[in-house]
């Protein structure tokens, strides 16, 4: 099964490679006009342009079309596995983005309309499974972005509105229990954020103003000092003597 991957990687490398009409050092950029152009007779690029590793092996491999890129462009690892694809239309991001692991598992995968993102952006771990995904809608993030520990289960939770934080975000245990509320304003931590015990139990409080920490207090009722709301930072515990 080895051996057949490996000659199936090596036939694509060799046919991406007999597709190559241009090397990149071969073209310039026209920037009156906004083109790439041979640097031979000042002629519109069209057909398959393509980069090379010091090794000689086929690095990127893009499609131009009168000037402009169109078409799928493709990035290589230097093991020969796919690195990266991007559908151009007239210079524009225009389809599904895919990037890829090393080892041939995809990384990422980003919907694009015009140049911009629309829908939901994945990525994914080397063996494969889903790390989070952020909704966009027309370029800006719109919606809630998940993020998942490695047995699957929902990490984290965060509202987003035109690009900024806004609202409740959760995070959760790897058992699926709530560990902690946290309020976003205008993309910053601003107001309450609670803390659960793994069996539902508020753990604590602290209160952020402009995504700092100000003040604090544990189930018991006692305060947080200003030492422990320095040492807080961006970690989700802090110490109480009730627990």
């Amino acid at each position: 099964m080895m051996i057949s991957v490996l000659c199936l990687c090596f036939a694509n490398i060799s046919n991406a490679q007999e597709r190559c009409q241009h090397k990149h050092d071969d073209i310039g950029k026209d920037n009156v006009n906004s083109i790439m152009i041979l640097r031979s007779n000042g002629q519109p690029v069209s057909g398959v342009v393509c980069e090379y590793y010091e090794s000689g092996k086929l690095s990127v491999e893009t499609q131009y079309k009168d000037g402009k890129m169109n078409g799928i462009s493709k990035s290589y690892h230097e093991n020969g596995n796919l690195s990266w694809e991007t559908p151009y239309m007239d210079n524009r991001r225009d389809g599904v983005q895919k990037w890829y692991h090393e080892n041939g598992n995809l990384r990422l995968e980003t919907l694009y309309k015009y140049d911009k993102i629309e829908g939901s952006r994945k990525t994914y771990s080397e063996d494969g499974k889903l790390s989070w995904e952020t909704p966009y809608i027309n370029g800006k993030v719109e919606g809630i972005e998940k993020w998942y520990f490695e047995n699957g289960e929902l990490f984290e939770e965060i509202p987003f509105r035109n690009d900024k934080m806004q609202g409740t975000g959760r995070v959760y245990s790897k058992s699926g229990k709530l560990r902690m509320e946290i309020t976003y304003r205008s993309g910053n931590r601003t107001g309450p954020a609670r803390i659960y015990t793994e069996t539902g139990l508020l753990f604590g409080e602290i209160i952020y103003k402009n995504d700092m920490p100000v003040s604090g207090s544990c189930r018991n009722g006692r305060p947080l000092t200003n030492e422990e709301l320095i040492t807080l930072g961006t970690g989700y515990e802090i110490l109480c003597e009730d627990f």
